[in-house]
């Protein structure tokens, strides 16, 4: 059995990976957190990932059985990749998916790569989460009809951690 995460020590380890392992994504200008994966910072001159959590559901049984100690939810978040491409000639959106600095699709396959089959782990090493990252869809969207992205859907199943922190428990 997985031990429980907090779960903002799980989005934060998708962050760091994405900035770790996807070298165009490597500081925190060009990867973060939001709760908006539209939201872009004004006038960006480089690919921009976004990681935002998505809502989820807690699981009665495991929550019946153990309580506190066993609140599992079925959950996942959204990686948006945002592409500096102006999509305002036809030739801009083959450019946008497929050129090979920045195009998205190159980029939403090294993502696809370090994320799927992937878990995190506490300070001692032990898996946080009960299934591995896995995928689960994926679409092109534009924002103001002139900057692509691609949303990258995944799924994430963890046992949320509510009685560590400041509170009392």
């Amino acid at each position: 059995m997985p031990i429980a995460a907090r779960y903002e020590d799980l989005l934060l380890q998708i962050v760091d990976r994405i900035r770790r392992y996807v070298s165009i994504f490597g500081g925190e200008g060009t990867c973060f957190l939001s709760l908006d994966p539209d939201q872009l910072p004004p006038s960006p001159g480089d690919m921009i990932c976004i990681v935002a959590p998505l809502n989820g559901t807690f699981g009665q049984d495991y929550f019946t059985g153990g309580g506190k100690e066993q609140m599992q939810v079925d959950s996942g978040f959204v990686v948006k990749i945002h592409s500096p491409l102006v999509l305002d000639e036809v030739q801009r959106e083959a450019d946008f998916l497929t050129d090979q600095s920045l195009g998205v699709i190159s980029v939403a396959r090294q993502v696809l790569n370090i994320l799927s089959e992937w878990a995190p782990t506490n300070e001692d090493g032990d898996q946080i989460i009960r299934d591995l990252v896995s995928p689960s869809s994926f679409s092109f969207t534009r924002s103001n009809e002139r900057i692509g992205a691609v949303e990258l859907m995944f799924r994430l199943n963890f046992d949320w951690n509510v009685t560590s922190g400041d509170e009392e428990s």
